[in-house]
């Protein structure tokens, strides 16, 4: 079963590329006929019927490619496309439109959600479960109104799963690339949407208790999400990787309560790089990570068994919002799972945060061990750049935290450009361009090179003491 796996990822790899890069492929050109075979897959053509649900003739697509093998591609030439739910077992192949704005799919209006609900799913249009997958150049959209019967809005546009309520896939693993997707919501207030996900990654099932946790790799590139609940949201995984961006291929996340969301990972690398995050409205977040644990959880226990990385590079986060933050990131396994001793590394590296609100955080960080703030350049207006506290339980520290060489000097803040709250031990701030100060009520903290408020001679430990096991996770490099 492993090989025929490895044999069918291999396969449906080398397709994916020919599939999203018409010059390459000419089983996607005008000139050739419907179910043409490309030397790696079958093409097998939809037609767009403006006003008609066209869910049948998908459903057949899709079940033609998998029958035709990995590598297939069901493809939506340019046009506008009404769909019903759509549910996708075990496709290894590429699903491919003819970019952004010319393909456009919508979910057709009266959908029958209750009985998706009924079923204990998410309401998520298009899921596919299982598989490797490859989705590409087209346009996903709500409308203005009410999309489901019972008068209640979508959970979700596009969703990758290994499992959900009434099936399980065979590898109990989906991998996927979205790339050249425009996702669009719409937004009736502040946190209100009539479709509340643009895309998500996990187990489908709406059981509060005992849901299995999900194996998924997932990577998004050259994306745009706007006007939704969550833009992206990973959830509830034991193992697998999330790759939002890349150096010159980054996503713009816009008008987004929750732009970027990671929640109750396990065992899972995540890699957040050079993406564009406009936060426009009071209480947003651009990124928020939070792997939390209580007895409240949807999701069974799994131990955290390496050391994840999560890497935050080159991204730039507009925040228009008041009391709205860039970043939030809550490692609370540490307290939750100290047995572990494994906490998730952090290092946040040459972003840019530019600030137009008063009470607005760059970074706000809770209960973290050896996380790296490094080279990121602050701009504008804002309340903190970089905060780091307890999340008031058990006021748990956060410890061995490097703070090194960031630019504040084109910013100013109502507080302070960094803020080092009790229960902070052992981080080490050393210079860089200040235009603001630091405060600092932790304990044996290492200032310098900088102007520091409300504390006593900095001590504490040397960079090479705490950061040791970080410096030894990078030189190993974020595995795809």
């Amino acid at each position: 079963m492993k090989a025929l796996k490895g044999f069918l990822i291999l396969i449906a790899g080398i397709c994916f590329l020919l599939a999203c890069n018409k010059d390459e492929a000419p089983g996607l050109s005008d000139d050739n006929p419907q179910n043409e075979t490309l030397a790696c897959g079958k093409v097998i053509v939809v037609e767009p019927t403006k006003g008609t649900d066209i869910t049948d003739d998908l459903k057949q697509a899709f079940a033609d490619a998998i029958l035709a093998g990995p590598g297939s591609v069901v493809q939506l030439p340019e046009g506008e496309y009404e769909l019903d739910f759509i549910e996708i077992h075990e496709f290894y192949g590429s699903f491919v439109g003819e970019g952004k704005g010319k393909t456009v799919i919508t979910p057709k209006l009266g959908l029958d959600c209750d009985a998706i609900e009924g079923d204990g799913l998410w309401k998520f249009l298009i899921t596919f479960v299982g598989g490797n997958i490859n989705v590409c150049n087209m346009t996903i959209k709500v409308t203005d109104g009410t999309l489901c019967s019972n008068g209640t809005g979508l959970d979700g546009l596009l969703l990758f799963s290994d499992y959900n309520h009434n099936y399980t896939s065979v590898d109990n693993y989906v991998k996927a690339i979205v790339n050249n997707v425009e996702f669009i919501g719409f937004k009736f207030g502040n946190w209100w949407y009539n479709c509340w996900d643009a895309m998500g990654g996990g187990g489908n099932s709406k059981e509060t208790s005992g849901l299995s946790r999900s194996h998924v790799d997932l990577k998004v590139t050259n994306c745009i999400f706007d006007s939704f609940g969550y833009g992206t949201q990973f959830i509830g995984i034991k193992k697998g990787n999330f790759i939002l961006g890349t150096k010159n291929n980054g996503n713009i996340l816009s008008d987004c309560a929750e732009a970027a969301v990671f929640y109750q990972t396990v065992n899972a690398d995540i890699s957040v790089v050079g993406n564009k995050f406009n936060i426009s409205d009071n209480y947003y977040w651009g990124l928020d990570f939070d792997n939390y644990w209580d007895n409240t959880s949807a999701f069974v226990d799994e131990l955290q068994t390496k050391t994840p990385l999560f890497i935050i590079e080159g991204n730039e986060f507009n925040i228009e919002g008041d009391y709205s933050y860039g970043l939030w990131l809550h490692d609370h396994r540490i307290i939750s799972h100290p047995q572990e001793n494994l906490p998730v590394l952090m290092q946040m590296k040459s972003n840019n945060f530019n600030f137009s609100a008063a009470n607005a955080f760059g970074m706000y960080i809770m209960e973290v061990k050896g996380s790296v703030f490094r080279n990121n350049k602050f701009t504008g207006s804002g309340f903190v750049g970089i905060r780091v506290t307890p999340s008031g339980f058990m006021d748990v520290p956060a410890e061995n935290g490097l703070i090194l060489g960031n630019n504040f000097n084109k910013a100013t803040f109502g507080r302070a450009a960094i803020v080092l709250s009790p229960y902070t031990i052992n981080w080490t701030v050393i210079g860089g361009s200040m235009g603001g100060s630091v405060i600092n009520l932790g304990t044996n903290n290492i200032i310098t090179g900088i102007n520091v408020q409300d504390s006593p001679e900095p001590l504490g430990q040397t960079i090479t003491d705490n950061f040791k096991t970080i410096k030894e996770a990078m030189k190993e490099g974020f595995k795809e």
